[in-house]
């Protein structure tokens, strides 16, 4: 009697050849037969093999999907993407949006809109670097239909909108492109909160067409333009404040294709006066006091500046203590740009010098042009 220990249907997906055997164990004899494996429908087991393109198997018999490309052109459509990499959230693309090639276009026209919109308020991120919304790699770009001299180029872009309305509309600050500074929320510090913040210590020397941010009239021409760089403010023409300004530690305010030293911020040295003459103050060039020193003879000294003027210093000079005279700060014929000389004189003798009073004290203020 035949008996049949095991029945052993094997199912091979993919490359494997739809035809398998069936095999049966029987303690007084044998006996075989064959089995033709269905092809593989929606409602019937079977075999399937692959196409090769969206379906792969290996030497090995793993099979694999191939990253394919995203294209076509979507009238209001949703993606899918993982702003955590395990999250999946919606990603809209709004009207008249396609891909192609991984590049998104937008053609809005007619009343229509083209907007991408980042629809979830919240999301959780395990790092802030790379930023979790909007992020480009540091990459190359190669520009293969440009020569010569390009009058001004971008890399990203924002065009000049015109805005319509379909009634009388006043916007009191309308802008291109509007930016919120970063609130900090639970378990959250910001120690130097910025809404924009540019890392670029590119400055062309008194040139305020170029710079890490550079605003211009009309591009590359330098009096109409204001530029920030390297920590320093370059102006084509001239700066209107509603207040006061003020200057850095550095004394340097660089208008057109000069830099105007309002003052030298490392303080000045002197010459000349009288015995154990003496500069105090703390305020570089821009406010000093000189006590003339003893002897009751020197009507001459000299202030030297450590950092010259574009053109030269202008100095007043007032004596606090005997106001019998006067005295004239005069640019150093030699050395214009770096020293000034003061000589006193006397009311009842303007043309003629005249000694100081020993121990004199001269108030001072300092510019540079």
């Amino acid at each position: 009697m035949k008996t049949i220990a095991k029945l052993i249907q094997i199912v091979v997906i993919g490359l494997f050849l739809p035809v398998v055997a069936w095999a049966g164990f029987s303690g007084g004899g044998g006996g075989g037969g064959s089995y033709t494996l269905p092809v593989a429908t929606t409602s019937t087991l079977g075999g399937i093999i692959s196409d090769g393109s969206t379906v792969l198997v290996n030497a090995s018999g793993v099979i694999s999907t191939p990253v394919l490309p995203i294209s076509g052109t979507f009238a209001t459509n949703t993606l899918a993407y993982s702003p955590n990499g395990t999250n999946i959230s919606p990603l809209a693309l709004g009207t008249n949006l396609s891909i192609t090639s991984g590049v998104i276009n937008a053609a809005g026209g007619g009343g229509s809109t083209a907007t991408l919109n980042l629809s979830d308020t919240t999301q959780s991120v395990s790092t802030a670097t790379p930023s979790p919304e909007i992020n480009v790699a540091t990459r190359t770009i190669t520009f293969t239909g440009t020569s010569g001299t390009v009058a001004i180029g971008a890399i990203n872009q924002l065009g000049a909108p015109t805005i319509n309305a379909t009634s009388a509309t006043t916007f009191t600050d309308l802008a291109s492109l509007l930016l919120y500074a970063p609130a900090a929320g639970t378990n959250v510090t910001i120690s130097n909160r910025h809404t924009f913040y540019i890392i670029d210590s590119t400055t062309a020397a008194n040139d305020p067409s170029q710079g890490a941010f550079t605003i211009c009239a009309t591009p590359g021409v330098s009096a109409g333009c204001v530029s920030l760089g390297g920590g320093v403010l370059y102006t084509g023409n001239d700066i209107h404040a509603g207040r006061n300004v003020f200057v850095g530690p550095s004394g340097s305010l660089i208008t057109g294709s000069a830099v105007s030293r309002l003052y030298d911020s490392t303080a000045p040295t002197i010459t000349g006066f009288g015995t154990g003459a003496a500069r105090t103050g703390d305020s570089g060039s821009a406010a000093f006091q000189i006590n003339v020193g003893t002897g009751g003879t020197a009507n001459t000294g000299s202030i030297v500046f450590a950092n010259a003027a574009n053109h030269f210093y202008l100095c007043t000079v007032r004596d606090e203590t005997t106001t019998s005279g006067f005295d004239v700060a005069k640019v150093n014929s030699t050395n214009p740009t770096t020293q000034v000389d003061i000589t006193h004189y006397t009311y009842a003798a303007p043309t003629t010098p005249a000694a100081w009073a020993a121990s004199d004290h001269l108030n001072v203020q300092c510019s540079g042009t």
